[in-house]
């Protein structure tokens, strides 16, 4: 699962590229089965081609992230970021991601 990143944690800005990026994502993580979650920094890395940022202000749980979270199917890996349904802003668009625009609000399920 990727998500990239819970929540920034700072004020909304509009980026206009991908090379002008946030930076670091604050992201909560798994370190391992059924332990609290840690709030840390994560690099989100180079944009890939037909990506997005969204910078996320709300990120809901599904009934299979709680099972990675327990791992109740004995496959977990971590560390992990769950969550990948989210409320957020565009905030860069990679040169070939089609249908998003920077600034725009997204409440997609699935990311």
């Amino acid at each position: 699962m990727s998500t990239q990143t819970q929540s920034r944690n700072k004020p909304a800005t509009v980026q206009s590229s991908p090379s002008s990026r946030m930076g670091d994502a604050m992201a909560w993580i798994a370190k391992a089965p059924k332990q609290p979650m840690v709030l840390e920094a994560v690099d989100l890395g180079p944009l890939e081609a037909e990506a997005v940022e969204v910078e996320v202000e709300h990120c809901g749980l599904c009934h299979s992230d709680l099972s990675v979270f327990n791992n109740d199917w004995g496959i977990s890996r971590y560390p992990a970021i769950l969550g990948h349904e989210v409320v957020g802003r565009v905030t860069a668009v990679a040169p070939s991601a089609k249908g998003l625009q920077v600034g725009q609000r997204t409440d997609r399920g699935s990311l």
